[in-house]
């Protein structure tokens, strides 16, 4: 991405995680933050516990959504700094927004005020619901788009109440999207030497990542309801405890995993048995019934041993992993999606690719508030 300018309107997560693979990839991305700055510069843990690893108003959150990124501060009820950021946008490949509709227009920074002034400008705006529709200029955090897309209500256990995800998964879904759309959009730029304005939603992500549940629901009619950690059709396919209460996750899909599970724990005949047999994942179907035998089996080893017999079976298996376990795990250093940065671990980049430098190995600062603000108004003005 180097040789790429990106201007960067976007604050807390929905946006910024967005920009950040950008600068990961070498693009230039300057981060246009009010006087007050970005509110996640004050959110979550870091400077305050570890104030060797942080400078000032960059905390451990901030960190992450914002390295390698420039800070200028810009009043945008002033016209004067409204100005510079037009001129900014006048010089910009890309203009990422994630206020809620309608604020950017009334700053007069919106999409038909950004391609009047630069037609091959890309102009990304990440919203709760989108740029038009019925909700589209509700207020949205990453919990309300959980609740209204519908995951929450497919997440918990029978008989409990429905539970969000324990990550900002609306948030984290639609930057992913704003990324991969913000590409395609470039790459029409390449053909025809237009930008254009590219609309994700954060209830449009969820959506689409909920495409096995929802999709049976829109044939159906019929709400999925609560699994808890199994899956709704399939069995055995989830999370299970074993002798030392560890978690260990199993997922079992097609008539042949089930064999080998049922040869690899002992017990070839659950294959010929009418209640749990394929094709129809039986099963589930006798879910009581199978996990009156196949628990019991689990009981009697760890989740380490089970692991390392269903691996040894070619079954997808692993044991479940917490924040800190993960943080210490080999495997996902040595991939360096968990690198070293300035004596902490960081979350690096998931895109790896062969003709370039892994961004873990060269992950820069993410700077104080208003840091560039000097240079880029000497730069621009």
């Amino acid at each position: 991405m180097s040789g790429l300018l990106v201007v960067d309107f976007t604050a807390y997560e929905s946006g910024p995680l967005a920009t950040v693979m950008l600068a990961d990839q070498g693009a230039r991305v300057i981060k246009v933050e009010p006087p007050a700055g970005d509110a996640v510069r004050a959110v979550g843990l870091g400077h305050r516990d570890r104030p060797d690893l942080f400078k000032e108003t960059v905390t451990a959150s901030f960190q992450q959504f914002n390295r390698g990124k420039e800070s200028v501060t810009l009043d945008l009820k002033d016209p004067d700094q409204v100005a510079l950021a037009k001129k900014l946008i006048v010089k910009a490949d890309i203009v990422f927004e994630n206020y809620r509709p309608g604020v950017m227009k009334k700053l007069g920074l919106d999409y038909d005020t950004a391609s009047a002034l630069n037609p091959s400008v890309v102009y990304v705006s990440v919203s709760g619901y989108g740029q038009f529709g019925e909700f589209a200029t509700n207020a949205a955090f990453d919990v309300v788009v959980q609740a209204t897309s519908g995951i929450m209500s497919a997440t918990g256990f029978p008989g409990g109440h429905p539970t969000k995800s324990g990550a900002s998964i609306a948030d984290a879904g639609a930057s992913i999207y704003a990324y991969g759309a913000c590409l395609t959009a470039l790459y029409g730029r390449e053909k025809t030497g237009k930008g254009c304005h590219v609309d994700v939603a954060m209830q449009d992500a969820l959506m689409m990542t909920q495409t096995d549940v929802l999709s049976t629901a829109l044939l159906t009619g019929e709400a999925p309801g609560l699994a808890g950690n199994e899956h709704l059709t399939l069995h055995p396919f989830g999370v299970f405890p074993c002798k030392d209460e560890t978690q260990l996750a199993l997922a079992v899909a097609a008539p042949h995993q089930f064999a080998d599970m049922a040869k690899a724990m002992g017990h070839p005949e659950w294959v010929e048995d009418e209640r749990f047999g394929f094709p129809e994942p039986l099963a589930s179907t006798h879910r009581a019934d199978f996990d009156a035998v196949f628990r019991p089996e689990l009981a009697k080893k760890t989740a380490k041993e089970w692991k390392e017999i269903f691996s040894e079976a070619r079954l997808p298996v692993n044991i479940l992993y917490d924040y800190v376990e993960l943080g210490n795990s080999d495997f996902l250093q040595e991939r360096k999606i968990v690198a070293n940065f300035k004596g902490m671990k960081v979350v690096g980049n998931p895109m790896k690719l062969s003709a370039y430098p892994d961004p873990a190995d060269a992950l820069r600062d993410a700077p104080t508030l208003g840091e560039h603000t000097a240079a880029i108004r000497k730069e621009f003005e």
